[in-house]
């Protein structure tokens, strides 16, 4: 049997484990992962019956020693990668499938280079992002030239010991000093925006802890030490702290210090005050560290849009709307009026709709807008579209606001778009922050020649409310396509398009057909008629007849996402996260995706994502759900969840006051 290619490595110190645990392993349950759990705590005891047949294995480590704990738990792991956690530490769904997936994105002959994925965790008071997505450099430099202040989720490679003996529950631990000097120090970390954790932050290390860690950035961090120097003579003084704590002398403490500038630093502490002023940061209920972020000052916000249409226009109305219920002065601009001005009219916000300038006229619209900013005194202005970007950053001299844009979807332009993009492209380095809202085009923009740290991504936010389990409408829709409560109905929603790739959908019913022959299949969705006709036709030639059930354009509600025991895409290409997908799990209803766009992301689960194009392959993931569904084991809360915690608009608002405000 292989070894898995992640172990995740959990240290109890002085608290119960099990509560986060078994919910981590609930929402990231996989064939190739190991869970190890290294008790220290002051009476380690056997592996409690609450995790009896789960994936865990139970060693025991000293007590008190988080550092021994941690070093024993990567010797007994058997993963390529070793992902450590503290006992209250709760890994949400599917954080190990994108760490997974991050890793093996990495080119095979860049690994050597990588000591692992870091992400991100939450200790409660809201996460910091890192400045650049897939940022490629040392760990030690998050810190120290990134300004990262926040709770990084480390993994780390550990294949360097394979060469070593594992040591079984209770034997020695090998010596392992060298352990995090060789998996992470001096090679390369892969840094992601994404939160894939909530940390409960430890009450104040123990002595030993405290001073193993500082000694470790005085032995291999002292090279950053310009870039930061209060952290380091913090450093410095906590290792002096901490080894008076446990009676190490004077002489040992200078022998354990190989730098000559850390010496020099350690000889600083002795100052009068030094070590005094550390100790006052250091006792409860005070910060331990520098460097947090500043909280968000904010001031009025004014949002200029090229139509009140979705898509993006969307997500800033919604920021609108939303910031607005959270105290803040908004105002709206749009040179088009659109769909979304009724759901901006319903929550106070008038929008100014100005009239309508030609092409050679836009110094005529320059004038107008310049006009509306000096009534407004915006602190931030939030565009969207080609002539409002480059309106707003024309009249900086004017203004002097933060000027933030979101660039519209990747599609096929013409050419005044593609003219439109050049000039944005040339002139984005001038704006303070440049919002797109999937990876996809992310990716465009960075090889269309977006300046990279000036650039972030911002899903859009999903209304909950809306969408919601409706028993109800399921009752009401299956009647009317005549399906009853017991078939299984598995839906495939969105329009009928070559890119949505209906074609494997219906090979895929022929197949789950054969097993399952009660199942029913119905294509949500308007589409080109000639198309409609030729996927209609293909599903006769297949045999399918009424099995599948054609509905043409409807509204997508929650009705309709209730009605189903399955939500399919079945798509060939995808710019972001498939609608359906987002819209479905957050009513609950069960979905397998092709791995296109970003539905692997969102759904989280490697079980739900099959290869694009693979009928076979779809088929057998629709019957395995399908047996899961009648055995009991379909969760619909962990798939609102999911979505609540990634595409909720509270989530959305969280993101843009932190893009916003800077």
């Amino acid at each position: 049997m292989a070894p898995p290619l992640l172990s995740i490595v959990y240290v109890t110190g002085d608290r119960d484990p099990l509560p986060a645990l078994e919910t981590s392993i609930a929402n990231n349950r996989r064939d190739d992962i190991e869970w190890v759990v290294v008790d220290n705590r002051a009476a380690p005891g056997a592996q409690p019956e609450e995790v009896a047949g789960s994936p865990v294995r139970w060693i025991s480590a000293p007590a008190g020693d988080g550092n021994a704990a941690l070093n024993r738990g990567a010797a007994a792991a058997l993963g390529l990668i070793v992902l450590p956690l503290l006992a209250g530490d709760e890994l949400y769904t599917g954080a190990v499938s994108r760490l997974i997936n991050e890793w093996r994105q990495i080119p095979s002959d860049r690994k050597a280079r990588f000591s692992g994925i870091t992400a991100l965790a939450d200790t409660g008071g809201g996460v910091r992002e890192f400045r650049a997505e897939w940022t490629d450099l040392e760990p030690a430099q998050l810190r120290y030239q990134q300004g990262w202040a926040g709770e990084p989720l480390y993994t780390l490679r550990v294949e360097l010991l394979r060469a070593r003996p594992l040591p079984l529950p209770g034997d020695p631990l090998p010596p392992l000093a060298m352990l995090w000097r060789v998996a992470s120090r001096g090679f390369m970390t892969r840094a992601i925006n994404a939160e894939l954790a909530t940390r409960q932050p430890p009450e104040r290390q123990s002595a030993r802890n405290r001073r193993y860690e500082a000694l470790s950035i005085l032995s291999f961090d002292i090279a950053h030490s310009k870039s930061n120097r209060k952290g380091f003579r913090d450093a410095a003084a906590d290792y002096q702290i901490a080894s008076t704590e446990l009676n190490i002398g004077l002489r040992r403490q200078w022998r354990d210090l190989k730098e000559d500038a850390a010496k020099a630093l350690w000889l600083t502490t002795w100052l009068p005050g030094r070590k005094r002023e550390r100790q006052n940061a250091l006792k409860p209920g005070q910060p331990a560290v520098s460097g947090a972020p500043n909280q968000i000052q904010r001031g009025p916000v004014l949002f200029i849009v090229s139509s009140l249409d979705p898509p993006v226009a969307g997500q800033l109305a919604a920021t609108a709307i939303g910031l607005q219920q959270r105290q803040a002065e908004t105002r709206v601009i749009s040179l088009d009026a659109g769909a979304l001005e009724r759901d901006l009219r319903d929550a106070g916000i008038a929008p100014v709709l100005l009239e309508p300038h030609p092409v050679w006229d836009f110094f005529g619209l320059l004038r107008e807008i310049k006009a509306h900013i000096a009534r407004a005194k915006p602190a931030v202005i939030a565009s969207a579209g080609a002539a409002p970007n480059l309106a707003v950053l024309l009249l900086k001299r004017w203004h002097k606001a933060r000027i933030v844009w979101t660039l519209a979807p990747a599609e096929a332009p013409g050419l005044s778009d593609r003219i439109a993009a050049f000039i944005e492209c040339r002139l984005a380095r001038f704006v303070s922050a440049t919002i797109t809202s999937n990876q996809a085009d992310f990716d465009q923009a960075i090889a269309t020649g977006f300046p990279r740290e000036r650039l972030t991504i911002v899903p859009a936010g999903l209304d909950l409310e809306r969408f919601r389990h409706d028993p109800e409408g399921r009752a009401s829709h299956r009647a009317a396509w005549r399906v009853s409560d017991r078939a299984p109905l598995i839906g495939r929603i969105g329009r009928i398009v070559p890119a949505a790739d209906h074609t494997t959908f219906l090979q895929a019913a022929v197949i789950v057909g054969r097993t399952r022959p009660e199942a029913r299949f119905v294509c949500i969705g308007g589409g080109p008629n000639a198309r409609v006709a030729e996927m209609q036709a293909l599903s006769r030639a297949l045999g399918l007849g009424e099995r599948v059930i054609w509905t043409g354009a409807i509204t997508t509600s929650a009705s309709v996402y209730s009605a189903l025991d399955l939500c399919v895409s079945s798509a060939a290409e995808a710019n972001g996260i498939p609608e359906s997908i987002a819209e479905a799990m957050a009513c609950g209803t069960p979905v397998i995706a092709t791995d296109a766009g970003e539905s692997a992301w969102l759904i989280g689960d490697d079980r739900a994502i099959v290869p694009v194009g693979d009928p076979e392959a779809l088929a057998a993931r629709i019957l395995a759900f399908l047996d899961d569904q009648d055995a009991g084991l379909s969760d619909p809360a962990t798939l609102r969840a999911r979505v609540a915690r990634e595409l909720s608009v509270e989530r959305l608002l969280d993101r843009m006051e932190q893009v916003l405000y800077g």
